[in-house]
């Protein structure tokens, strides 16, 4: 019998959890920001272990192909619910079994096919683990903080490496690359038991940022056309932030440049980056590439730095206003990329009955 979960509505209904996940923590970014009443939510929390966790361990049990491996994306997708429902300790417990999965998948892949790009992701899912443990014992998502961004970025330039292995030739490459994300791991371990860690957690990130940038072949697509020169701009932008929020974090600068500088000015530009491959790859669905998907991006970028500009000058209302654009670039972005879905869908529906 055919595994539901592992079935194109399956798949879907996970991905449309990791999007109420979003929903529910953009929500809450704009409470946080004082523009609308919502019920106080963990939008940290919600962001990095009820999105990106959800739709990083449907990405991954789908290309694990074992029925175990579905554990992850769905305890997942039930801690967005139960955290919801105010049911805290429910959510950390179903997170925690969500990433420890995470781990068993990337064990079952390594030893289908060992790569360095899956031991850095490997890096990754136990960061995750003790970033959701760090968040139970604290209630607190700045207390995860290190290890939250950990997790983030290992996957990340994990996927980097698995997805352009052109671009990341040579086994010295590859090698410092895994080295350096094993430093910024150690290092959140320091900061996470003393506050100055921090320093070294930014030294760290940095060193992550330049060793990747050094060798990503983002530098050379900027100079092509179409979907490649678009995701070359998105990825070299999230260098930009990732090696930014180094130096806030080794100067020890606001929490909320930190932050957003390594979740929205990197993760989310290096999602927009990749989200035609990837939801490609999830979905079974087309994402095309339309010109129409920079205006997100530069609502972005341009948002997130009249954040940074106001949170240095403490212009609370730039800062509010700041919030709201980086909220609109991403819903924007969902927008675009299910229309852009659909669209590709009813045009190949169309093409078929032509035929």
């Amino acid at each position: 019998m055919k595994d539901v979960k592992n079935t194109a509505a399956g798949r879907l209904v996970l991905l449309a959890c990791a999007g109420f996940a979003l929903v529910l923590g953009l929500r809450a970014a704009l409470g946080l920001a004082g523009i609308i009443a919502v019920q106080p939510l963990d939008h940290g929390a919600l962001m990095v272990f009820g999105f990106l966790g959800t739709a990083i361990s449907l990405e991954r049990a789908v290309a694990a192909r074992v029925t175990w491996g579905w554990i992850a994306p769905i305890a997942a997708a039930v801690a967005s619910v139960t955290l919801a429902a105010q049911l805290a300790i429910v959510a950390g417990i179903c997170w925690v079994l969500s990433f420890s999965a995470l781990v068993g998948i990337y064990i079952h892949i390594q030893r289908r096919a060992a790569t360095i790009a899956v031991q850095v992701q490997m890096i990754g899912a136990v960061a995750g683990v003790l970033a959701v443990a760090q968040w139970m014992l604290n209630t607190s998502f700045a207390s995860a903080l290190p290890m939250a961004a950990c997790f983030a970025i290992a996957t990340i330039i994990g996927e980097r490496i698995e997805l352009a292995r052109v671009s990341f030739a040579g086994a010295n490459a590859e090698g410092r690359i895994a080295w350096s994300v094993m430093a910024l791991f150690s290092a959140a371990v320091v900061a996470i038991a003393h506050p100055a860690g921090n320093a070294l957690f930014g030294l760290a990130l940095g060193g992550v940022g330049a060793a990747a940038l050094r060798v990503d072949v983002a530098r050379k697509l900027i100079r092509s056309q179409g979907v490649s020169r678009y995701m070359a701009a998105c990825m070299l932008a999230a260098y930009v932030w990732l090696i930014l929020a180094a130096l806030v974090w080794v100067i020890g600068g606001s929490y909320d440049v930190r932050v957003h500088a390594i979740f929205l000015g990197f993760v989310m530009s290096m999602i927009f980056a990749h989200a035609p491959t990837i939801a490609t790859a999830v979905s079974k669905r087309t994402l095309p590439y339309h010109r129409v998907l920079y205006i997100p991006v530069i609502l972005l970028h341009v948002g997130l730095s009249a954040r940074v500009l106001g949170s240095l000058i403490g212009d609370l209302l730039a800062w509010r206003i700041a919030g709201v654009s980086n909220v609109v670039a991403v819903a924007v972005f969902m927008i675009c990329a299910v229309t852009l879905s659909v669209w590709k869908g009813k045009r190949s529906a169309i093409a078929n009955t032509r035929r």
